[in-house]
């Protein structure tokens, strides 16, 4: 989803809440699933969202 916080609130989440920001909730997983990238025909290893094998977390099992 889509936030506003500046750097000062983001610092203060950051060391106090339990939660993820909320650009990684959803944009950080997304990046870490090969099948997003290739569904939205993101450009691999040139997309944010579709990043080389390499660059990509490989946490979920089966990608």
């Amino acid at each position: 989803w889509c936030m506003k916080i500046t750097d000062e609130r983001l610092t203060k989440q950051l060391m106090t809440d339990a939660h993820a920001p909320s650009s990684c909730r959803v944009n950080q997983v997304m990046q870490d699933i090969p099948q997003f990238g290739q569904d939205f025909m993101c450009k691999r290893g040139l997309s944010k969202m579709y990043p080389a094998d390499d660059d990509r977390c490989k946490v979920w099992v089966g990608f």
